[in-house]
């Protein structure tokens, strides 16, 4: 069971207008909002292209609405002011790169003073999209040592194998009960603990789950990663809200995806002082030498913030 959390994800994207609880409360009986930014995504999904790849201008604008509609209830006039961006990387360590690569991307954000929630992965899978996969590495000594090179990385679970157990969508949990994926949580945190590492957030594989596995992950971490796949397989959610116990975090494209379309949204997205989550596959980057993330980088030096941070101010 999943519950939307109204008041605590208002204090998130109303915070420019910094309101107290009993302002809060007081909206709350004005307006009609359940978090969903769109029922009938998966329908709409499938007839329009330019909808898919657009998620997070819907996203934007119900936030947008959200904030016009508090500003006529409260009276109180809404100055925008700079994006915040949220830096996550998905794939570490990763079944065809070494690590020196990623110790290439990595040392980007570390020049620029910006933190990164990176997805680590304790047993790989080697063919992560094979059902019948059998071989797998485990997380080594190496791998955490590259982790612990660079001071802006905040690790995160992403899942325990990354290997699918469906066709279609590629999931690592979706169909698993809330049991069954708690144990896969428990034993992807057993390895990392034998590294002293605490994950701060888990990063859901394809970016697929259901609401039986959101269930089990926000019994384990303050924050729950999601991305444009997650707005067919769990619902196409306003991002960052607060779902059960957790801040849901999805990364919507085009600020989920190839470095170049983000860059590309980056240049022309205005300031609206909205907590936008960007999300690279670092390895897809590889191939143009991480130009694309360094102009990134560069654009939102100063205007990041840890994930850390993050969840305890809002959670």
């Amino acid at each position: 069971m999943v519950k939307f959390q109204l008041p605590k994800t208002l204090k998130i994207l109303l915070e420019p207008f910094n309101p107290d609880n009993d302002e809060l409360n007081k909206f709350i009986t004005y307006i009609r909002f359940d978090g969903y930014i769109d029922h009938f995504y998966k329908i709409k999904k499938i007839f329009s292209d330019k909808y898919r790849e657009n998620q997070y201008a819907n996203v934007s604008k119900e936030i947008s609405i959200l904030r016009k509609l508090f500003s006529e209830f409260s009276g109180k006039q809404f100055i925008p002011g700079s994006n915040t961006y949220l830096v996550r990387v998905d794939d570490y360590p990763h079944w065809e790169y070494k690590n020196n690569l990623f110790e290439k991307f990595a040392g980007i954000f570390e020049d620029n003073g910006i933190n990164i929630l990176v997805g680590v992965v304790p047993n790989l899978s080697e063919n992560h999209h094979s059902i019948k996969n059998k071989n797998f590495r485990c997380l080594s000594e190496n791998d955490v040592k590259t982790l612990r090179k660079f001071s802006v990385i905040e690790p995160a679970l992403h899942g325990f194998t990354h290997q699918t157990i469906r066709k279609k969508p590629y999931s690592e949990f979706i169909g698993l009960s809330v049991k069954q994926t708690s144990i896969k949580i428990e034993k992807g945190i057993e390895v990392l603990k034998q590294f002293n590492i605490s994950p701060i957030a888990i990063i859901s594989p394809f970016d697929t789950f259901d609401s039986r596995n959101f269930q089990a992950f926000s019994s384990f971490f303050k924050i729950v990663c999601g991305g444009y796949p997650s707005a067919s397989s769990f619902g196409f959610w306003i991002s960052p809200c607060v779902i059960n116990k957790s801040i849901y975090v999805a990364s919507y494209k085009p600020f989920s995806g190839k470095a170049e379309k983000i860059l590309k949204y980056l240049l022309t997205k205005d300031d609206n002082s909205e907590i936008i989550p960007i999300t690279f596959h670092w390895a897809s980057e590889i191939e143009n030498n991480f130009s694309c993330v360094r102009q990134i980088a560069k654009l939102i030096k100063g205007k990041t913030i840890s994930w850390k941070n993050f969840s305890d101010f809002y959670c």
